[in-house]
């Protein structure tokens, strides 16, 4: 959850003092296919038996027409360095995009990527919201 809120903070979703700007800020997710369903779930295939070049190319493809879980897996092939040069700021890139369209798998790697200083560097106004969620949490406030 502390990764998620991070992430949401550092994007700029959620605010403590107006948690209804993250409803707001959220893209609505474009429709995806059966097509393209099928062409992830080979792309997926692809990436389990280690055919990274094949997945990253099908997940791009995917990720450009819209595909929120193709955004997430490019931010994953860029965060691991999977098939590309691992590259932080893409793996924001793309988690941002997909998590702007309401996945939360990629607010919580986003979350991750700046909870482990992997992404662009906290504001501390972030890591004061952070520490007001954190306190409300703990008493009993959220």
């Amino acid at each position: 959850m502390r990764a998620i809120l991070l992430a949401l903070l550092v994007c700029g979703l959620f605010t403590v003092n107006n948690p209804t700007k993250l409803a707001a800020q959220v893209v609505q997710p474009t429709p995806t296919t059966p097509e393209q369903e099928a062409e992830f779930r080979r792309a997926y295939h692809a990436y389990q038996s280690g055919a990274f070049l094949t997945a990253i190319e099908i997940w791009t493809n995917l990720a450009e027409q819209g595909h929120i879980k193709s955004m997430n897996n490019l931010g994953t092939m860029y965060a691991q360095g999977k098939a590309v040069s691992r590259n932080y700021p893409l793996a924001r890139l793309w988690y941002r995009r997909s998590a702007a369209r309401g996945d939360a798998r990629a607010m919580y790697n986003m979350g991750l990527l700046y909870e482990f200083g992997r992404g662009k560097p906290i504001s501390d106004t972030a890591y004061a919201h952070l520490r007001a969620y954190d306190e409300r949490r703990s008493d009993g406030g959220l």
